[in-house]
């Protein structure tokens, strides 16, 4: 039967004579949030507070970008001005390289492991993740 549903619904789509009150019943089931024998509103609850959850990291993890951002800014502006006024500033690369990406790249190279100095947080990132509450 499940089988026959999604069939009928890849040639012919969802449609129904209320607009798209029918499309709205049967996503959940076609994206896999639900069983067949579950019903959405017994998991909205569940649903709403694994989406809040995710966005509170989201925060934390933000603000942590934005603190190293600010701290590369600064040391940037710093070395930029210490510079002598007779000495030209050298040519850099301006590619999209810094920490964050750096990371990403390194983190998707290697398997999931806790151990992984990318997946230690600094103490500066504890304090912000851990004491903002």
């Amino acid at each position: 039967m499940e089988r026959e549903f999604m069939v009928r619904v890849y040639r012919y789509g969802v449609k129904d004579s209320d607009g798209n009150a029918l499309r709205r019943e049967t996503w959940p089931y076609l994206l896999g949030l639900l069983s067949w024998t579950e019903n959405i509103n017994d998991k909205y609850t569940e649903f709403v507070n694994n989406y809040n959850t995710a966005v509170e990291e989201w925060k934390k993890i933000e603000k942590i970008v934005k603190i190293r951002d600010h701290e590369a800014f600064t040391a940037a502006r710093l070395r930029h001005s210490s510079y002598n006024g007779d000495l030209s500033v050298p040519m850099r690369d301006s590619s999209m390289n810094n920490d964050v990406f750096e990371e990403i790249d390194e983190m998707s190279n290697h398997s999931c492991d806790e151990n992984h100095p990318h997946h230690r947080l600094t103490e500066k990132d504890k304090e912000v993740l851990f004491n903002e509450r």
